[in-house]
């Protein structure tokens, strides 16, 4: 059911971001979970934008629509991408981890990272998502 809300992400993203514009933010990331970070993508490899980092959280490749699937919109995004997945996350996530690291290898700032022992909600190990987020966000602060 969520293909048919894809329509509206561009709206959605752009209408976040030009408020953090109008409010002075100049450096904006996206953090987004599941099916969020799929629709992020989607977002970032189809519109001019003003984001500049992805932090992609619990994100699968299996949507069969080419323009959905994370690891087809991976291949066109430029700006620095963190994949961040749990040991004991979803199948889909699990088994697609390769391929997201492949469509992702043409950008020198994707990096992939796995949380030991996490599964997709991150329960119990929410520190330490909080912590790897901060710590890689933290690189782009001044850029």
């Amino acid at each position: 059911h969520y293909v048919s809300v894809y329509p509206e992400v561009p709206g959605r993203i752009d209408a976040a971001v030009d408020y953090l514009a109008q409010q002075g933010v100049t450096n904006i990331g996206i953090v987004a979970h599941s099916q969020g970070a799929t629709m992020a993508c989607y977002y970032l490899a189809r519109h001019s934008h003003d984001v500049t980092a992805l932090v992609a959280v619990g994100m699968s490749a299996q949507h069969s629509d080419p323009e959905i699937n994370s690891s087809e919109t991976l291949k066109r995004i430029k700006i620095p991408v963190l994949d961040l997945y749990g040991s004991k996350d979803f199948a889909a996530v699990l088994q697609s981890a390769e391929v997201r690291a492949q469509a992702g290898a043409h950008n020198p700032q994707y990096e992939q990272k796995v949380i030991e022992g996490a599964y997709h909600f991150f329960d119990l190990r929410q520190n330490e998502l909080l912590s790897e987020v901060g710590q890689w966000l933290d690189q782009y602060k001044s850029r």
